[in-house]
């Protein structure tokens, strides 16, 4: 990723770090839409292979210590889900609106229910009540962060995905 690319991605990932850090003011962090993976997905939908892992890194040790999780939970959780992702990137342009709304929302249930998996097998906590109202909350905020990642996306970049 050259400078110009990596200035907007570290920004949407700032902006998304401090959207959460609010929000968990009113929740817990591992109940909130992880708006930090929302943006690493778009930015993988829009620029494969071009996401910068050293300048991930930082932020999601801030959302281990924000979480109160072991140091290198987010980490792996991102990387492992965008890995079994990958294969989404060529499907999402082939299908249609209400295709990708429902690739949505299942990725998103599978994204929460692995990281609650996750979340079980290092600490050895259960799900919270409530968990299910993540999905809702990571559908209802996809098209937002959909929608920056296209704004900071540079046009021969998105003229090269379609």
């Amino acid at each position: 990723m050259n400078r110009s690319g990596a200035r907007p991605f570290l920004l949407l990932l700032l902006l998304a770090w401090l959207v959460m850090m609010v929000l968990s003011f009113y929740a817990s962090w591992l109940l909130l839409p992880d708006i930090m993976l929302l943006v690493l997905l778009a930015t993988q939908l829009y620029r494969p292979a071009q996401i910068n892992w050293l300048a991930v890194l930082p932020f999601a040790l801030l959302a281990d210590v924000a979480a109160a999780v072991p140091l290198g939970f987010h980490g792996m959780y991102y990387a492992l889900v965008l890995f079994l992702l990958v294969p989404v990137g060529m499907i999402w342009k082939l299908v249609s609106t209400a295709a990708q709304f429902s690739l949505v929302v299942v990725i998103a249930a599978g994204v929460v229910l692995f990281k609650w998996l996750m979340t079980y097998i290092l600490t050895g906590e259960p799900a919270a009540s409530g968990w299910w109202l993540t999905v809702l909350g990571e559908v209802v905020c996809w098209p937002v962060v959909l929608w920056l990642v296209a704004l900071v996306t540079p046009p021969e970049v998105r003229d090269e995905q379609v």
